[in-house]
């Protein structure tokens, strides 16, 4: 990867690796003042990439983006700032990464948060102790267990115990950048009408061949670099009959107004968040009810769970703000076989989640029955046109496009079957807990 600030020289790229042998391609990000402004893919060629090639490349790409003076960055008086609770859900699997992510996070430049690590495997053994008394060297971080499995039941038990008046998520193998809590905090103090807000994942590495593909698949946050409003329709605030407004949300772009605003069917919000860059306010997670247990990583359904919340937030009259000032860096799957495991995940989660809002508010099938051929032709477009296009051209591999596609048709078993392995997972907690063993 390349890392390109508008306001420094151009550098030249290098085609070798610090460890021998060579790169083939990279992956250009645009920054300026540590805002992305763009990226792009390019190939190289032994000889790497001149400083000039490289700038040339950058204004075709980028274009205003790369020579005008860019948004402004309004300033917050500190007193505004909310009090952020980090929730970082983990299953201690990855230390190194987790103890990454941890620093981090302690060392934003921000006035007042606090950070919550959700064990979800916890156990009394003397290397888990040790590992929790080394994050909890920090004042700032405090460890809980969560015995029930899933990333959703995770967070939810840091939601319950966090004291900000937002709580901000991420997983353990991401990176925030030094800024990434002031523009959480300043865009809530901001917008106060706000709910949530999310931003850039970008890669923390590309190193192996999955990485890049991974990068490649379209299964995370379209990489946008303007501020984004979005909003559900007048009729999403109100009760009654379920009008096609409440299945619709309206985006705005404040910083270019001359654009008309777009409006999106609700259940393809995720183009705009992704669970390792979100943050919400306390009372509208609490007032919704968290997160699905049945849903997310670690629970026969896989995945979906932060759409799942998305959607429900929105579908509630909620308000979503994408900033791209708010920026993460995620170290994306190295091995091919787990990134397609990984992709078939995405696609379970998927159609889970849309099993899981029938199945809690059937207005959702009216939702989905008037949207149907829309949902039709964007499924062809990016399974057949755009990933048709990519494998013959040798870019993405349509093996990876299959397993998402196998993973969508099961989807709604596989959230069916969550439910029932939760409702047993939690009789044999509580059953636990209650044992003469557990009250010692």
């Amino acid at each position: 990867m390349v890392r390109v600030d508008v306001d420094q020289p151009v550098p030249e790229v290098s085609a070798m690796r610090t460890a021998g042998g060579r790169y083939h391609g990279a992956f250009v990000i645009v920054e300026r003042s540590g805002r992305p402004l763009g990226n792009f893919e390019v190939d190289l060629d032994p000889a790497g990439i001149p400083a000039a090639e490289l700038k040339n490349l950058i204004e075709e790409h980028i274009g205003d983006a790369w020579s005008g003076p860019g948004p402004d960055r309004p300033v917050v008086d500190e007193s505004r700032l909310p009090l952020i609770s980090v929730v970082i859900p983990t299953a201690f699997q990855r230390v190194q990464l987790l103890t990454r992510c941890v620093a981090a996070v302690c060392g934003q430049a921000y006035p007042s948060f606090e950070v919550i690590v959700s064990d979800n495997r916890p156990d009394d053994g003397p290397e888990r102790a040790a590992h929790w008394r080394q994050l909890m060297a920090d004042p700032r971080v405090t460890v809980v267990a969560e015995p029930l499995t899933g990333s959703s039941a995770a967070r939810n038990r840091g939601v319950q115990v966090a004291r900000g008046e937002v709580v901000a998520f991420l997983d353990d193998d991401a990176v925030p950048v030094p800024g990434w809590l002031l523009a959480v905090g300043r865009r809530f103090a901001l917008e106060p009408a706000t709910d949530a807000v999310t931003g850039l994942v970008l890669p923390h590495e590309l190193e192996t061949p999955a990485q890049v593909l991974f990068e490649r698949s379209g299964s995370k946050v379209a990489h946008r670099y303007e501020r984004i409003s979005l909003a559900g329709g007048p009729a999403a605030a109100g009760s009654g009959a379920p009008r096609r407004g409440r299945f619709e949300v309206t985006a705005w772009h404040p910083e270019r107004p001359s654009v008309p605003p777009e409006n999106y069917l609700i259940y393809r919000v995720g183009r705009f968040a992704m669970g390792t860059n979100m943050a919400f306010r306390t009372e509208v997670l609490r007032r919704l009810g968290g997160f699905d247990d049945a849903m997310g990583i670690g629970t026969p359904s896989l995945g979906g769970v932060e759409l799942h919340f998305f959607v429900r937030m929105l579908f509630a009259g909620g308000r979503l703000t994408f900033d791209p000032e708010v920026v993460m860096h995620h170290t994306h799957i190295r091995e091919y076989d787990e990134l397609r495991r990984k992709l078939y995940s995405y696609g379970c989660g998927y159609t889970a989640m849309l099993t899981s809002l029938v199945l809690a508010q059937p207005w959702h099938l009216i939702g989905l029955s008037r949207n149907v051929w829309q949902a039709l032709r964007l499924f062809g477009r990016k399974f057949f046109t755009e990933r048709g296009a990519a494998a013959a051209e040798g870019y993405f591999p349509a093996e990876l496009s299959r397993a998402e596609m196998r993973g969508f048709t099961i989807g709604p078993l596989r959230y069916v079957y969550s439910r029932l392995y939760l409702r047993r997972a939690r009789a044999r907690i509580a059953a636990a807990q209650r044992s003469p063993a557990a009250q010692r």
